[in-house]
């Protein structure tokens, strides 16, 4: 399938995990106006089997046909150094060690587990007792409890000592900081 991404409604990448859930044989060649090394990436992680842009030649597209059919992926050259270095990334990230979890995150009740990952949400106090259908009287006795079992002082050193990002002592983790967040709730 040739899937133009430009397409109303298709909303650029965000139709092809559809299409793939849909028809998970259907082999798909991305088209685009102009490609960027991120979308090009984004694309085949998004499951499409080709990316390539509106000014390919008839015969490089009857080959690009030809190479799906094969069972083989067509990308454009260019897109090949994209390519190696998100693998680069991810074989770095991979081999890095993972971030320890503080071991007072294990004292912590569901509830407060609950509470917490909402905070490192962004969540306010309000929206918290609405998804968790509770007061906001009780969200805020959670968050006393939270900032004194896990020796913080506010929201923003909460969702840090959850994520990875403070030792402690309190100091931020720079990589921590600066990397996207663990998902603390998964050591449990």
């Amino acid at each position: 399938m040739v899937l133009d991404l430009c397409l109303p409604g298709l909303g650029r990448l965000r139709g092809l995990p559809g299409i793939q859930a849909l028809s998970p044989t259907t082999r798909i060649l991305a088209l685009a106006q102009r490609t960027t090394d991120q979308e090009s990436v984004a694309a085949l992680e998004a499951g499409a089997k080709g990316y390539f842009t509106r000014d390919i030649e008839p015969g490089q597209l009857r080959k690009a046909v030809e190479v799906l059919e094969q069972g083989e992926i067509w990308i454009q050259r260019r897109v090949v150094n994209a390519l190696l270095a998100t693998l680069t990334a991810l074989r770095e990230r991979a081999s890095a060690p993972a971030p320890a979890v503080d071991h007072r995150l294990y004292a912590l009740t569901p509830r407060e587990r609950q509470v917490a990952e909402l905070i490192t949400q962004g969540a306010s106090n309000k929206d918290i007792a609405r998804r968790l259908n509770i007061s906001e009287r009780t969200v805020k006795s959670y968050l006393t409890e939270l900032f004194r079992d896990l020796q913080v002082s506010d929201r923003l050193k909460l969702a840090l000592t959850l994520s990875g990002g403070l030792k402690t002592h309190g100091t931020p983790h720079a990589s921590a900081v600066a990397e996207s967040r663990m998902n603390w709730a998964d050591a449990f």
